[in-house]
């Protein structure tokens, strides 16, 4: 960010004393002042969706693993000892949500799918599947195909905003406008130097500190821990073993 910063203030002050030292007068060549905002709002409007962009994300992830947790806490308690005493359902959701917390979330940053995470969830579909033979109320198998739909949609939306992290074409936008505001201030004051320094000083301040308070939260689950998926206290026995 701060790279950023400093060659769009390097820009700036190239233009200054590019349009000073060749040409004609100034007078005749300078733009208006007001012709700053013609770069200037664009770069503002462009900030402005990469900032709703980034918080968007972040309420997405947040409500996704609050998703996701609710269902591993639903399917927990559905196949405890005062439910349906179901002990190989329990453990494979213990499987389940250590496999999440310590490959998908931790080693993959939620951006790769965990072949054993897969396996699991496939595992605890036949689990279900085989409960239709076993005298189990169809209440209480469709209320758990409920939940398993709802766990593996909200597990496939924290990996598709993982991968949207990925993404930095709305970036590039951000990053050539702010070169091109810089190049505008610089020419409008080319007349004096001084003054051009000074809007580019705090043009690049203010360049520099929604980028990092931006960048700070990019990643939306980069201040997020991923032991949240056992939080519940239907799986609090499990986050022991």
């Amino acid at each position: 960010m701060l790279v950023i910063a400093l060659c769009c203030f390097g820009a700036g002050v190239a233009m200054v004393h590019l349009v000073r030292r060749f040409g004609g007068p100034l007078a005749e060549r300078l733009p208006q002042p007001a012709f700053i905002s013609v770069t200037a709002t664009a770069w503002a409007l462009a900030l402005g969706f990469a900032a709703s962009d980034v918080f968007s994300l972040n309420g997405m992830a947040d409500r996704a693993a609050q998703a996701e947790r609710s269902s591993i806490s639903r399917l927990a308690g559905m196949a405890a000892p005062e439910a349906l005493d179901r002990p190989e359902m329990q453990r494979t959701i213990s499987d389940y949500a250590h496999e999440i917390m310590s490959v998908e979330w931790s080693t993959n940053h939620n951006r790769t799918a965990s072949a054993r995470a897969n396996d699991l969830l496939q595992s605890l579909r036949l689990q279900i599947i085989a409960m239709t033979g076993e005298g189990v109320p169809e209440v209480l198998i469709g209320k758990t195909i409920t939940d398993f739909d709802e766990l593996q949609d909200a597990r496939g939306i924290r990996l598709a905003l993982g991968q949207s992290v990925l993404d930095e074409t709305r970036w590039y936008l951000v990053f050539a406008l702010s070169i091109l505001t810089a190049l505008n201030i610089g020419m409008v004051h080319a007349g004096a130097p001084r003054a051009a320094r000074n809007a580019l000083a705090v043009f690049c301040c203010a360049l520099f500190m929604c980028l990092a308070i931006l960048g700070l939260t990019a990643d939306p689950y980069r201040t997020m821990h991923p032991s949240l998926l056992i939080t519940e206290s239907a799986l609090a026995p499990l986050a022991l073993t």
